[in-house]
């Protein structure tokens, strides 16, 4: 993969892959622990994490970005902060977060949705807004 290297700076190395997880090109991310629990963003590249990170890695491409967008939406949000453990931080196990549903709509209704989100952020952007 382009990303394992033995050059400083170059990407990760083949030993820091084995201390870390590597996960494919345009999968989704999803913060696990903390404060930010519930905050995912879209690959686009190659990359490491550790265990408070997890992954969906779709396995039909155009799959991502409606992935993505029912990451973020606020019924799986609800869903993974009501999961995640209560002690001094808040924190999302692996196993509980595999159990939480993904609808998946046949793929042309994930096209119209991932479309019209897009037609209303690039609104928002330009009244000046950041949604993001």
């Amino acid at each position: 993969m382009e990303i394992r290297s033995t050059t400083p700076g170059a990407g990760i190395s083949e030993a820091g892959i084995q201390y870390s997880r590597l996960i494919s090109k345009r999968s989704i991310l999803m913060v696990c622990i903390g404060a930010t629990l519930g905050k995912a963003n879209l690959t686009d590249r190659d990359v490491c994490c550790n265990q408070q990170i997890n992954a969906v890695t779709p396995y039909v491409d155009e799959l991502a970005e409606f992935t993505l967008l029912a990451l973020k939406a606020s019924y799986f949000q609800e869903l993974a902060w009501a999961k995640a453990g209560t002690g001094t931080l808040p924190i999302l196990s692996k196993g509980k977060w595999e159990q939480l549903p993904i609808p998946v709509p046949p793929i042309a209704e994930q096209h119209r949705i991932v479309a019209k989100v897009d037609e209303l952020m690039a609104l928002c952007d330009r009244f000046g807004g950041n949604a993001a």
